[in-house]
């Protein structure tokens, strides 16, 4: 059982840590899933079960809905950050902060599953902006400015010794102009500010512009999980 998330989506919901290539593989998990009453439960695979991406087993329905990319990067030498570019500090957050971080979930597992609410999806991604300004769960938010006006922002923290971006979104009037490679510039300076030697981000795999940014910037493809959600049917 996850108490946060099951606390969070008001329903029972756990992770599956067994692992599985086939559909025979899955029924036993099904199968405890039942017995232990879950109504919800993440699973994660390095190769993509043969079948389908909508598998139907009695009463659970599992659908595939991310390809979870992680880029790495060495971090070797550190370059000036931009000069819009400044660390987050206000106790209150802007609600340019809260709307960005929603933008930069249209791709996440929360939003491309249809039984997920998304009024859920969306306070799922306002948490994350207030938990990481209070630095719960990251150590820095750099903010991005023009005339006074956020239009972008990176969040950074760490994870098993290496520097991890946890979100980074540009405003649409911004983009395409290079505001989002000096978010990750900047995210990089503050690793190695700390002594860190690597830096990594996780991203969803349709998320082309992302995927590519990271590309840009020097990270390299570390690997890919295919997520999956497994839904108690509906009854």
């Amino acid at each position: 059982m996850l108490d946060w998330d099951s606390n969070f989506f008001k329903m029972r919901v756990a992770r599956v840590l067994k692992s599985a290539k086939q559909f025979l593989d899955l029924i036993p998990i099904f199968k405890e899933l039942e017995s232990e009453k879950i109504d919800l439960a993440y699973f994660s695979s390095k190769e993509e079960i043969s079948g389908s991406e909508k598998i139907i087993f009695q009463d659970f329905e599992m659908n595939l809905v991310d390809e979870k990319a992680t880029f790495l990067k060495k971090l070797e030498k550190q370059s000036k950050n931009h000069p819009n570019i400044s660390a987050y500090t206000e106790n209150i957050i802007e609600p340019t902060l809260f709307d960005l971080a929603i933008e930069s979930g249209i791709h996440s597992r929360f939003k491309v599953d249809e039984r997920i609410p998304n009024s859920k999806f969306e306070e799922m991604y306002r948490l994350w902006m207030i938990n990481s300004v209070n630095k719960k769960i990251s150590d820095v938010v750099l903010v991005y400015k023009e005339a006074d006006k956020i239009i972008g922002f990176v969040t950074v923290g760490k994870k098993e010794n290496r520097g991890n971006i946890g979100i980074i979104a540009v405003d649409a009037t911004g983009r395409g102009k290079g505001i989002g490679k000096s978010l990750v510039n900047a995210a990089e300076n503050y690793c190695i500010e700390i002594g860190l030697k690597y830096l990594q981000v996780v991203t969803q795999g349709k998320n082309i512009p992302a995927c590519k940014l990271y590309e840009k910037c020097g990270f390299d493809l570390e690997s890919i999980l295919y997520f999956y959600h497994i839904w108690k049917s509906k009854n």
